[in-house]
């Protein structure tokens, strides 16, 4: 159910309280699963005059609070669901909650719509937060792939539920509310499945949760009229196969949910993702929804994969690369398979990277391409007997990267200049080697031409002979 504002009511709300009637009339259709705001008798005459991000001695923390008690799972698309067929997909979307915990007030605005064209502050475009979410599994041996992410969904209308704030286009931080507490908001798994506003990743320009709304869907002419893409299911789901998903094909596997918000400005980006284990059911003829077990904890998955006991004779570290251009998470984890050998497990996580073509300014930006990792090489003292090489993309969504093992370096490398791994993605790169772990450095090569060709970042590899990094 969607909450619409009746004109009547808002004359009268505006005599109330003072407000521009404009502004009122300005606000959009509120998200379904939350209070009517304009029911309440809230008191706002804090929440009248916003205090934007970068202000000095402010701070930007949009915290994703709860993913609810489940993922809502959809139909199956291509084929007809068998319980474990691996052409029919199905795709889950999530509820979410957020919360405004820093001191910045967080714009909100809403694009689609005839009234809601015109650029505004502070960025001087329609700036609001955009929330995606991913699916990992986590094999039996130990290995993580992630099986399933989706598009882009833009967040239209903050509700401002516990704090004294009404709903509108501005996310009240707890300095500025009548209570004191940051406001909070919930879109609901239907809301997150509304086709109309999800779009794909490549219009972002993820470090500064930027939209780039020139040739986007809702403006592919660059008109500044909002356009209504009209795309249905399943465009920019998180499609799944259920193969990935079948108990009987994946002894032992663990499942986790990762939800995503991009906030411009953020100081604390890691509050930002939320996760939880969980898992769906097969019933002879439908799937469940993807029902969470146990706490829900802040953070990105591959942190909570990293941090797993390890197995006597192993090891594990992660790392983050932060630069200019984003943020890169690698870890590592090393099991000992017996016999004197090894199997080095990869994930490399694309937080926020990109090095992205763009032409125009916002408002009138348009983001040509946004493309991150072309090449992964990790160096060791010898790579001539490494075996069992992997690169996976549990999604299927990208061609398989090639491997290359010469010398001191086992290279891994995008098979197409489309097939890169780009923000909010992780491939695992897997060998097996006679050799324990000793510190070492990966490469992170970048597809773009610029400065720098590529990064580089600590980690784990097979030592030489008679080297063990965890001896004095």
């Amino acid at each position: 159910m969607r909450i619409v504002p009746k004109r009547l009511r808002l004359l009268a709300l505006a005599a109330a309280v003072g407000m521009a009637l404009a502004n009122l009339l300005a606000v959009p259709v509120a998200p379904a699963g939350d209070l009517d705001w304009l029911a309440s008798s809230k008191s706002i005459p804090a929440c009248a005059t916003p205090v934007w991000p970068d202000v000095a001695g402010t701070t930007t923390d949009v915290a994703l609070t709860s993913l609810a008690s489940s993922a809502t799972a959809s139909g199956c698309w291509y084929t007809t669901c068998t319980g474990n067929s691996n052409m029919a997909r199905l795709y889950f979307s999530p509820s979410a909650s957020l919360q405004n915990q820093g001191t910045a007030d967080v714009p909100w605005f809403d694009w689609l719509g005839s009234s809601n064209a015109a650029p505004l502050a502070p960025y001087n475009n329609r700036q609001h937060p955009l929330l995606t979410w991913n699916l990992y599994r986590i094999a039996g041996n130990g290995q993580i792939e992630q099986i399933g992410r989706g598009g882009v969904k833009h967040a239209w209308y903050a509700t401002n539920v516990g704090c004294e704030c009404y709903g509108g286009n501005i996310l009240w931080a707890g300095a500025n509310s009548g209570n004191g507490s940051g406001c909070s908001d919930t879109y609901t798994a239907g809301n997150n499945n509304e086709s109309r506003r999800l779009g794909p990743r490549s219009e972002i320009l993820p470090k500064d949760a930027v939209w780039g709304r020139c040739g986007s869907l809702w403006d592919p002419t660059c008109s500044g009229v909002a356009n209504d893409h009209g795309i249905g299911a399943p465009a920019h789901r998180m499609m799944v196969r259920e193969s990935d998903l079948a108990p009987a094909l994946n002894p032992g596997a663990q499942y986790v949910f990762e939800g995503w918000y991009l906030i411009r400005g953020e100081d604390n980006p890691d509050n930002n993702f939320r996760h939880a284990y969980g898992s769906s059911n097969w019933n002879g003829s439908n799937w469940s929804s993807f029902n969470y077990s146990g706490a829900q904890v802040s953070g990105p998955v591959i942190e909570a994969w990293a941090a797993q006991p390890v197995p006597p004779g192993g090891a594990a570290q992660i790392e983050t690369l932060v630069t200019a251009e984003g943020r890169v998470k690698l870890a590592v984890r090393v099991s000992a398979l017996g016999g004197g050998f090894y199997r080095y497990d990869y994930a490399l996580m694309n937080l926020d990277f990109a090095r992205p073509y763009t032409e125009g300014a916002e408002p009138n930006l348009r983001v040509l391409r946004n493309r991150g990792f072309e090449r992964f090489a990790v160096a060791l003292a010898d790579a001539t007997s490494l075996s069992s090489i992997e690169a996976a993309d549990g999604a299927g969504l990208i061609p398989v990267w090639t491997a290359n093992s010469v010398g001191a370096e086992v290279v891994f490398s995008a098979a197409t200049a489309t097939g890169t791994l780009d923000w909010g993605t992780l491939l695992r790169f897997s060998f097996v080697a006679a050799r324990p772990p000793v510190p070492s450095t990966a490469t992170l090569g970048v597809q773009e031409p610029g400065s720098p060709a590529s990064y580089s970042i600590a980690t784990l590899a097979p030592g030489s002979m008679f080297m063990d990094g965890f001896e004095d």
